[in-house]
């Protein structure tokens, strides 16, 4: 079922611009992730913006939202393939009020530059 959602999902998002786009954006934000499960986040939580297991987010001290289904990754490093789950920082509370900081890329500030040919005076 994973593997027929990741099938599906790779089709879709190569179909226009815009499904691609919408992809790289959730891919950008969880990078440290294959393709493979970058297809599969994007299939679940398209708005995923850092994603990580469980125990990663009891370590920064945050717990993962009751309820909250969990984002299903294929774990293809054992003898036999096997379903582990990670949750979006948008599915956990935290205990200690600490904000989590999620790396983001911004654009370089553009600023107006004259040209001028060292010809010219």
């Amino acid at each position: 079922m994973i593997a027929e959602l990741s099938e599906r999902t790779a089709l879709n998002i190569t179909e226009n611009y815009k499904n691609w786009t919408s992809f790289l954006q959730t891919a950008a934000q969880n990078y440290k992730y294959s393709f493979a499960e970058q297809v599969l986040i994007h299939a679940q939580k398209p708005d995923a913006t850092a994603c990580a297991p469980i125990e990663t987010w009891n370590k920064l001290g945050r717990w993962v939202n009751k309820g909250t289904k969990g984002i299903a990754l294929i774990n293809d490093s054992r003898e036999k393939l096997a379903l582990r789950y990670v949750f979006d920082i948008s599915d956990t509370s935290s205990r200690l009020g600490d904000p989590v900081y999620i790396w983001k890329m911004c654009a370089p500030p553009r600023t107006s530059m004259k040209r001028r040919s060292p010809m010219r005076k």
